[in-house]
């Protein structure tokens, strides 16, 4: 069902069981496969932490967690319910189904399932923030560890070149 369509009719219900009765009957399934949880967290996640330079074409790490929120939220509608919406315009919709408390109606009737969709997401944010994390401080040591290395060798190079004959030729 179109996403406006249910709004209407949300609105429509006037009572907490009315509108939870809506709810029901617009759920498809209790549960979402382990394999398609894991697929839907892994686009999640491209989506909400890296960002590409459009000038440059590089893909760097940044965290955006409110939209994260928000891609996670339209995950759940999308896979447990027969409610549909635009990508276009998915912080609208999103806003719709915030504005009418949509989500409090509908993760009662899933939320053994939903915990553990929520779970997997973030221990697979927290692993990507460990790799991001690893890989930065690694990149760091080395840079250091060149750096010295280079001022170590440049020095050395330096004192050998003025001990050299041809340094003092330069410096007569």
């Amino acid at each position: 069902m179109d996403i406006m369509k249910f709004i209407t009719e949300f609105k429509l219900a006037k009572t907490a069981e009315a509108k939870q009765e809506l709810m029901k009957k617009h759920i498809k399934t209790t549960y979402v496969p382990y394999v398609e949880k894991l697929a839907a967290c892994e686009k999640i996640i491209l989506v909400s932490m890296y960002r590409k330079d459009d000038r440059t074409g590089k893909v760097y790490f940044r965290m955006d967690t409110p939209s994260q929120c928000v891609l996670f939220s339209m995950t759940v509608i999308e896979y447990y319910t027969d409610i549909t919406y635009d990508r276009a315009v998915v912080f609208d919709h999103f806003d719709l189904l915030e504005k009418n408390g949509v989500l409090q109606y509908l993760i009662p009737e899933i939320e053994r399932d939903y915990d553990a969709f929520r779970k997997i997401l973030d221990m697979m944010m927290n692993d990507r923030v460990m790799e991001e994390q690893n890989l930065i401080g690694w990149l760091n040591n080395k840079t250091e560890a060149l750096k010295l290395w280079s001022e170590t060798s440049l020095e050395g190079i330096m004192e050998g070149l003025m001990k050299s004959p041809a340094a003092a030729t330069i410096k007569a």
